[in-house]
């Protein structure tokens, strides 16, 4: 729970540098920060992603029909549940993949120390062992596979 916290109160920092959050008129804003703004790797960003959404929304919808016409549900709900289920393990990839485009086109590499690395390989790794020893979906399985793709490319 302790790494958890930590974790968070980390990723809250990082994007209160990004952005500024706004409470006005009774509705939150945020404004992204002038050096975000115009960098390149925004630009890059969002290039990534709305190439991956166009790609992957049509297999998402493709994957949906597949769902209904071929397997059994037990009801509408569960066929709804199946389908976003499904949207979100590919929102995650669409999520995840820029950075990879970004590092490509910047020619970077984010640094990460020997004790982040550490740990992220160990986590994936346990991922993989209770994805394949435990019963579980097959699309949680593949998310499990994507995420060890994207970690091995990054």
């Amino acid at each position: 729970v302790m790494s958890n916290g930590v974790g968070l109160v980390i990723e809250f920092w990082k994007i209160s540098k990004a952005i500024t959050i706004k409470w006005e008129g009774g509705k939150i804003e945020w404004v992204e920060a002038q050096s975000y703004k115009k960098s390149k790797t925004k630009e890059y960003d969002e290039i990534a992603t709305s190439h991956l959404l166009f790609v992957t929304m049509p297999l998402v919808a493709g994957y949906g029909l597949y769902s209904l016409y071929f397997q059994k549900h037990k009801g509408w709900y569960s066929w709804i549940l199946n389908t976003l289920v499904g949207f979100i393990y590919m929102f995650g990839f669409v999520m995840m993949t820029p950075q990879l485009f970004i590092n490509y086109k910047l020619q970077s590499v984010a640094h990460l120390n020997w004790r982040t690395m550490s740990y992220k390989s160990i986590n994936t790794f346990i991922d993989d062992l209770f994805a394949f020893v435990i019963t579980m979906p097959i699309m949680h399985r593949m998310a499990c596979l994507r995420d060890d793709v994207i970690f091995f490319i990054f």
